[in-house]
């Protein structure tokens, strides 16, 4: 049926080329103010959200650079117009799960489907290629996109609160001294790191979100991607442990401090579970060595289950100010049972009935 007897289009999505600049431009800038950003955006929070300027810069940062990770830029276009954008990135080393790391579509949009058409096209693309899972981060507060996911069969795996220390309660945070054990991680701690994130971290949350030593680096890779990202060249990246003569590496810290430019300072804690008093001194310990740095708020991510790091930063002065919740849709592999008439046939023998394949969907 043709557009002109009234029925309506679905919007096309594809992958986004240079063309389609100015409108994905166009629709960041008018989609959030910054300080709005991240009430419901998945990907998009007051860290990440470009403060000053031309949103232009937001969508050079999108797209796939040679230097970076393979991502991709996704574009949901109805009648011309860019109306969703999508972003999604390799989760993973092996790149057979990928996370979207922002979904975002026109408000006066709603009711054309393009949330469900970019998601169903993400879905499908990876899937045909061999991906078994891929990941999205949601604010609590967006039942659209919540509602949206679950339809699509995201299921949630786990739930991240996103944690913030006042520009002003780091400058007046009192200097302490570090815990007993602690100084500058090395490259060779990088496997006793991911030991201890894996001891840490629950095994459905693990086999989801796993770590690998390639991620603590120069330059980490941790953390919550939509609460946790930040451009690199305007950070300092610090990195310590606290070692134990007994159990070794007990204790990470991984400190982003701002140079320039605005946006939060970021951290990401591992603590042992036996030794959690040790949450409060570093957290303490941190606070006082942001103080040499530009003003700026300190920013901690913490899972549901580190209850302990939940307590000892807000004994530190840190406010909840968002909370996501981590959902993953799985499973992308299904056996297929090949039509008789292709199936193999080989005399003498039973030949095999059954094949993988990845599943189409979309």
């Amino acid at each position: 049926m043709s557009a002109s007897s009234g029925a309506p289009r679905r919007p096309s999505v594809r992958r986004a080329g240079v063309l389609d600049l100015p409108g994905v431009r166009d629709l960041l800038a008018r989609v959030a103010e910054p300080e709005e950003a991240g009430q419901g955006l998945p990907g998009l929070d007051a860290g990440s959200w470009p403060r000053t300027g031309d949103p232009v810069q937001q969508v050079l940062e999108w797209l796939p650079r040679p230097d970076r990770q393979a991502g991709q830029l996704w574009v949901a276009v109805h009648d011309g117009l860019v109306l969703g954008v999508a972003r999604t990135l390799p989760g993973n080393r092996a790149r057979n799960r990928w996370h979207i790391q922002g979904l975002v579509m026109r408000p006066d949009a709603r009711g054309l489907g393009l949330g469900g058409a970019l998601m169903d096209r993400i879905i499908g693309f990876y899937g045909e290629r061999g991906a078994v899972a891929v990941t999205l981060h949601c604010d609590v507060r967006h039942d659209g996109i919540l509602g949206l996911s679950r339809s699509r069969g995201f299921r949630s795996y786990a739930r991240v609160t996103c944690l913030e220390a006042s520009h002003l309660t780091v400058q007046q945070a009192v200097p302490m001294p570090p815990p007993l054990g602690w100084r500058p991680a090395r490259t060779a701690d990088r496997p006793a790191i991911v030991d201890l994130e894996h001891v840490t971290t629950p095994a459905p949350v693990r086999c989801i979100d796993s770590r690998r030593p390639e991620a603590f680096g120069k330059v980490a890779d941790v953390g919550i991607p939509g609460l946790l990202q930040a451009p690199w060249r305007d950070v300092e990246n610090l990195a310590y442990v606290v070692e134990d003569p007994l159990h070794g590496v007990v204790a990470h810290l991984q400190v982003m401090a701002r140079l320039r430019g605005q946006g939060p300072h970021l951290l990401h804690l591992t603590v042992h579970p036996g030794h959690v008093p040790l949450y409060g001194a570093i957290v303490a310990h941190a606070m006082g060595r942001l103080r040499g740095y530009p003003a700026a708020p300190a920013r901690l991510a913490v899972a549901s289950h580190h209850p302990a790091k939940r307590e000892a930063c807000l004994e530190s002065g840190m406010r909840p100010v968002r909370e996501e919740v981590c959902l993953v849709r799985d499973g992308m592999r299904t056996l297929v049972i090949p039509r008789a008439e292709t199936a193999p046939r080989q005399a003498g023998a039973l030949a095999p009935a059954f094949r993988m394949q990845a599943a189409k969907r979309g």
